[in-house]
């Protein structure tokens, strides 16, 4: 056996409340050894069951393509955005029918940290979420003295597949919020699903 873990994909759904919080509202884990038609199965029901109309994935590898899956399963409908980690800040352009946006790693993680500090991201009930937080709170904050700049890491064999799946849903819940369309438009996107 290795030590080190392997990735899951993890579903978070949640959206932007009115007091700018983000709040999840459901967690779910698929082990990627699972069948991808399975998978892509039980995330199109959620996403209908939710009423999803914004959803992000890694933009890379399978992440967009699961995204472009879920796409045409969703009717082609609302906002489907791969979001790629950089060192640097892009803004999200088009990409054929999705949109692509390269954000700072260690920034957006320390937005999502100091939004968990400040109490702005709800999660469910502990018994619900207890799993998924230990894949939050792995992460360590290390100094890289190369790039002179805060690092964000964790145990090989620790998996933080729920920070990633949680920020992704974040950042995509911001964008709607901050979003200059109109009201129906805005109201869509502020109920983004990551997977």
């Amino acid at each position: 056996s290795s030590d080190v873990c392997s990735s899951d994909l993890v579903l978070v759904i949640g959206y932007m409340d009115d007091d700018f919080r983000f709040v999840i509202v459901h967690l779910a884990r698929f082990a990627t050894r699972e069948e991808p038609d399975y998978i892509l199965k039980q995330i199109t029901q959620r996403c209908q069951q939710f009423n999803i109309r914004s959803v992000t994935a890694d933009g890379g590898g399978t992440g967009y393509f699961n995204n472009r899956l879920l796409f045409d399963k969703l009717g082609q409908q609302g906002t489907f955005c791969g979001i790629l980690y950089s060192n640097s800040e892009h803004e999200p352009r088009q990409d054929g029918a999705l949109l692509t946006w390269t954000v700072n790693r260690s920034a957006s993680i320390s937005f999502l940290f100091g939004r968990v500090k400040k109490q702005s991201i709800l999660f469910p009930r502990l018994e619900d979420s207890s799993s998924f937080l230990d894949e939050i709170g792995c992460e360590i904050a290390a100094y890289d003295e190369h790039n002179r700049s805060i690092k964000y890491t964790h145990a090989d064999s620790q998996p933080d597949d729920t920070l990633h799946a949680v920020n992704y849903a974040l950042l995509l819940a911001v964008l709607g919020h901050n979003s200059p369309r109109s009201e129906e438009h805005t109201s869509e996107l502020q109920s983004p699903c990551n997977l």
